[in-house]
């Protein structure tokens, strides 16, 4: 069945490029007063470790977008998982996006320290390697299931963030079909989705995206679902509706293609084999 949902398009605008990379200077001075010492610098030391690799961004206002809201990015690489919300908590002087993350990032003692103070929302259904570490998931995600916390935060009035393709994807030109859930959030909250789209100017399109690669960003309008006083009430076309427009700007703002019948879950290389 088709869905008649109607939702509210970001206009387009022409946004003028801040171009970087930030100075040592920059990041040491700049004001984070909505973050206590040590997480100010937590963020300065990732800014100043990987500050090189970000080239510029574009966009700047739509995350003007009164909190809560729901960012998407798309995910190329490692090396984001930790240069986003470090260089998205700089600009917002500290003002908190939480990311949901794989767990198994908490297997990792410095990452875990990172993430345990971006209050970042474990995501448990990957399983860990090798496979006895999973008798330590509970311990290190908790009780309260991904998805019902990050609802529990929108509705507290924090932004959260999301990676929608829910695995990393070097493919330079393609994205993964991605996941329903930062859609299905939208739709019960009512929180609007803002995309943002992670791109390589300088990077050969023959080959996988690298581990490490100079990136630009680029934030997209904010698109909001309709409104309606029964949340419960959408349905599955409805939810997939929404994420098929979210990830069309998505892939928009990344410069890649978006097909909903290519791979959820797995990337393949059709670059180059392996």
């Amino acid at each position: 069945m088709e869905s008649d949902l109607t939702v509210k398009l970001p206009e387009a605008t022409a946004l003028p490029d801040e171009r970087l990379p930030y100075t040592v200077s920059e990041i040491l001075n700049a004001p984070i007063p909505h973050l206590e010492k040590l997480d100010r610098n937590i963020v300065r030391l990732v800014m100043l470790s990987f500050r090189k690799y970000l080239l510029g961004f574009s966009g700047l206002e739509n995350l003007q977008q009164t909190d809560p809201f729901i960012l998407v990015a798309n995910h190329n690489q490692r090396l984001e998982a930790l240069m986003l919300p470090a260089w998205l908590a700089y600009i917002r002087k500290g003002k908190p996006i939480h990311f949901m993350a794989d767990w198994n990032f908490r297997l990792i003692p410095v990452v875990s320290m990172i993430l345990r103070r971006g209050m970042t929302i474990p995501v448990v259904t990957k399983s860990a390697r090798p496979k006895f570490l999973n008798v330590l998931k509970p311990r290190l995600t908790g009780t309260v299931h991904g998805f019902d916390l990050a609802k529990q935060r929108l509705a507290e009035g924090t932004s959260i963030g999301i990676f929608p393709e829910g695995t990393i994807n070097p493919d330079p030109k393609c994205l993964l079909r991605g996941h329903l859930g930062a859609a299905k959030l939208s739709l019960e909250t009512g929180a609007p989705i803002i995309p943002l789209g992670i791109r390589f100017p300088h990077h050969d399109r023959s080959k996988p995206i690298p581990v490490f690669g100079q990136m630009e960003i680029e934030i997209g309008a904010p698109i909001f679902p309709p409104q309606s006083e029964n949340k419960e009430v959408f349905r599955d076309s409805d939810v997939r509706t929404l994420h098929s427009i979210m990830m069309q700007h998505l892939a928009e703002l990344s410069h890649k293609h978006w097909n909903p019948l290519t791979s959820r879950r797995t990337y393949n290389d059709n670059t180059q084999k392996t």
